[in-house]
């Protein structure tokens, strides 16, 4: 074979700022391709999968260049594409391609020597092993969570990465990390006949074996039909064909049926009748005109649509269109609780083309999805519904980008790295497939709407609710007045308890928002004022009562409630504040009888329970949902008549240069949750402060005001969309260090960015997990290069690192951090 390039360059899934350069073996039989995954070691023992990144023929002076180990793939898992997209929000976001590459592959991709290792024990064919894989099969069986760099030590089998993945591919293995405890892959089981099976019904009257068993003659004739592959989903034969367990277990246990179990793909399979025919109200046929045309000219719109006015009708019809032309779809998500309620809608219309792609998948069900999406135009997915990390799958003709409610918070990625926001990196990506991309949402981001306004983004607005239904009718409950009067119950007023008994009366259901989980913020003994902290955080601990322990939300640590107060001895602790835990709990007393659920992230930790929450909820088997800000992502409801916002203040006083702006977004949301179906809907907003001008352009349903005061505001203090925002977070072990580190960085900085560079300070919380926080603030001006700024500051960070007394110091970039 004719060997064209002689040397790769490699991504590596380390946090490492360059390319390792290797060496393809003369005898290679494999032609190397840009995308490929390879076997490359690093270090004395170690061995990595890497992504073959450049071909050339270019030999680094002074180098050891050291020979690839193997190869894993036969042809690219990675497109081109893709590695633009890496390239881009490696350099935009300043981290490395390597930290990309962890993001932007499923675990099972991306094998590393320390990985654990863990047994398919349902798994019962090996007929496609090879010694190889049957040494590994064998060990495993004998030893569990192994890694890697174990299994190829104690099997004597090198480059053993390569029968792992094909041992993954085929779900007979997993990695034990990316597998969550309360969480097992769903399974398919099929039957079919086994060997003996197969003889018996070659006989002649093998039937009056059976004359006392007709079902299981039945059965037998049936599996022996010409069915796919021969095999019958066990489902199928239990719901469709009505077989018995008997049935199947008599045969099962005379040797006459095989079961063979295999994990079930996250592709959508779909039993629903594909809907055909759809219509589009006058005004959201309007708006689907106007996006059309937008798109004619602006490669970003956004449809500044009200809440409940059908802005998904809008995003199937352009769907279609572009699935139609042969082209793929993307649909972003900000919320996991999302994909669920959407895959329903859309797959009426889309039937099995759908592929649904989120982190509550395990490994296995990500990598079936990712498989999928690098097969033929014929058998890909044309449509990928899910969260921010869908934007890495491996789309070939990507025409159009939906990033459905853009404003929210949850599309940026701040903890690990890469600190990537994913609407930002989205358009990006369409722009590298000529894709169009759709903004939706009833409360734009201040950076989309000012881009909308330079006529940068197309903008759309659909003014009116589907079907002319009024928008609810808001209500302030004065906490102020009604604890002045003494009549607030626990935390409600008796405005919002009212209109709480009238709905239940009128058997409608109730959505109550406060957006803090757990039962209190915090206990204290109330003769002392000792408040009980995190040992390894500077905050204090929240009471948690169904479990009834003290949680810190910051390192997870979690401690018993005293009897006694540690300091003073005093048996009168008390609670402070209050979370969903206490709003649930109190309703209970309150209500006697009436059906509480409660939606935040205590409660959604499985995989399953947001589906489990919300259907229970959609159906009516609960009257009143309690929730944290999930509940303001998009949810329908039919039947929910009342919203409640238990604790404006706490949103409206948070200390940050977007607290109003959330605060607006996040109770504009909420109360869009009320009366979406056929009848006018109620929103009750509790607060201590009904003049505040949010509060106020809340209730006008008055954006363009709210944004006019933002708007000036940010011009004049000097935030986005004005500037453009990093925040560098140094970490520290010790105090003084990372003092020191912080003032002295700081120093540098300002040498270079002059008034541009605040700090540093002290964040909110200033430890957490025993690393000592101190953060610095850049912000550089539109008109200046963000790129430049982005090189000195690199240049600086550099010098710090490498200086000895700070080693020990970790730096975090966060670029457009809020």
């Amino acid at each position: 074979m004719s060997r064209k390039f002689s040397f790769v360059d490699v991504i590596l899934p380390l946090a490492i700022k360059e390319q390792y350069t290797y060496r393809i073996p003369e005898n290679n039989v494999v032609t190397p391709e840009i995308g490929m995954r390879i076997i490359v070691p690093l270090g004395q023992r170690k061995l990595y999968t890497a992504i073959i990144y450049r071909l050339h023929n270019h030999q680094p002076d002074n180098v050891n260049i050291r020979e690839i180990s193997d190869f894993i793939d036969e042809k690219p898992i990675v497109r081109e594409t893709q590695l633009k997209l890496w390239a881009w929000i490696a350099d935009y976001y300043l981290t490395t391609l390597g930290e990309v590459l962890k993001a932007g592959l499923p675990g099972g991709l991306k094998l590393e020597s320390e990985s654990k290792i863990i047994l398919n024990e349902s798994f019962e064919d090996f007929s496609k092993l090879n010694e190889r894989q049957i040494l590994i099969y064998e060990y495993l069986k004998r030893n569990t969570a192994v890694s890697i760099s174990e299994i190829s030590r104690k099997t004597g089998i090198t480059n053993v990465q390569k029968d792992i993945g094909k041992m993954m591919d085929a779900d007979i293995i997993f990695i034990e990390e990316r597998l969550k405890a309360d969480y097992q892959p769903k399974k398919e089981i099929f039957l079919q006949l086994s060997e003996n099976g197969r003889e018996l019904l070659s006989r002649v009257g093998w039937e009056t074996e059976f004359t006392r068993s007709p079902r299981q003659k039945d059965l037998l004739s049936f599996l022996s039909q010409s069915l796919s592959e021969g095999k019958l989903e066990l489902r199928q034969a239990l719901l469709y064909e009505n077989f018995s367990l008997n049935i199947i277990n008599s045969l099962f246990s005379k040797g006459l049926i095989d079961k063979r179990v295999k994990n079930k793909p996250a592709i959508i399979n779909s039993d629903t009748k594909i809907r055909e025919g759809f219509s589009l109200s006058t005004a959201q046929n309007k708006a689907y005109k106007e996006i059309k045309s937008s798109f004619i000219t602006k490669e970003v719109t956004l449809l500044h649509g009200v809440t409940s006015s059908g802005k998904t009708e809008i995003y199937i019809s352009l769907i279609k269109e572009i699935i139609d032309e042969g082209r793929q779809v993307l649909y972003l998500l900000p919320e996991i609780a999302l994909t669920s309620q959407i895959v329903n809608r859309l797959k009426e219309v889309f039937g099995d083309s759908i592929g649904v792609f989120h982190s509550k998948f395990n490994d296995s069900e990500r990598v079936s999805v990712y498989l999928k999406m690098l097969e033929s135009p014929e058998k890909e997915c044309k449509l990928i519904i899910g969260v921010r990390s869908a934007l890495f799958l491996p789309f070939r003709d990507l025409g159009l980008v939906i990033i459905d409610e853009e404003h929210e918070n949850t599309f940026k990625q701040f903890d690990p790295a890469p600190r990537y926001h994913a609407r930002d990196s989205a358009i990006v990506l369409a722009s590298f497939h000529q894709a169009k991309v759709l903004l939706g949402t009833a409360t734009p981001s201040m950076e989309t709407y000012s881009n909308c306004k330079s006529g940068k983004y197309g903008y759309v607005e659909l003014k009116e609710r589907y079907r002319g239904l009024m928008l609810p009718e808001i209500l302030i409950g004065d906490i102020r007045k009604s604890r002045l009067k003494k009549e607030m119950r626990s935390v409600f007023t008796p405005l919002l308890i009212k209109h709480m008994e009238e709905t239940l009366k009128n058997r409608k259901q109730i959505i109550l928002f406060q957006n803090r989980r757990g039962y209190s913020t915090y206990i204290e003994c109330e003769t002392c004022g000792w408040v009980p902290q995190c040992k390894s955080c500077d905050v204090s601990f929240t009471y948690h009562k169904h479990g009834n322990f003290l949680l810190c939300h910051y390192c997870g640590s979690n401690s018993k409630i005293p009897a006694k107060c540690p300091k003073c001895n005093s048996s009168r602790i008390v609670s402070k504040g209050f979370g969903t835990e206490l709003v649930e709990d109190e309703i209970e007393l309150m209500l006697p009888g009436v059906k509480v659920a409660r939606l935040d992230l205590d409660s959604t930790r499985s995989k399953n329970s947001f589906d489990r929450i919300l259907k229970s909820f959609g159906e009516g088997s609960t009257d009143i949902l309690v929730g944290t800000q999930m509940l303001s992502k998009g949810l329908d409801f039919d039947n929910v008549a009342l919203v409640g916002i238990l604790n404006a203040d706490q949103m409206l006083n948070f200390p940050d240069f977007r607290a109003l702006e959330r605060s607006f977004q996040l109770m504009s949301q909420v109360s869009g949750r009320a009366g979406r179906k056929n009848k006018r809907g109620t929103v009750i907003i509790q607060t201590t402060d009904p003049s505040h001008p949010v509060i106020q352009q809340i209730l006008a349903n008055d954006f363009l005001s709210f944004y006019k005061d933002q708007n000036a505001e940010r011009q004049e203090f000097h935030y986005p969309p004005y500037v453009r925002m990093i925040k560098i977070l140094i970490k520290s072990k010790d105090f003084s260090e990372g003092k020191n580190a912080s003032a002295d960085l700081a120093h540098e900085l300002r040498k270079v960015f002059g008034k541009r560079v605040l700090g540093p300070h002290s964040p909110l919380v200033s430890r957490v997990k025993n690393w000592y926080l101190h953060q610095i603030i850049l912000k550089i001006e539109k008109k200046a290069s963000f790129q430049r700024a982005k090189l000195l500051l690199n240049d600086k960070i550099g010098m710090l690192e490498t200086t000895d007394k700070f080693r020990k110091v970790r730096i975090n970039i966060d670029v457009d951090p809020y």
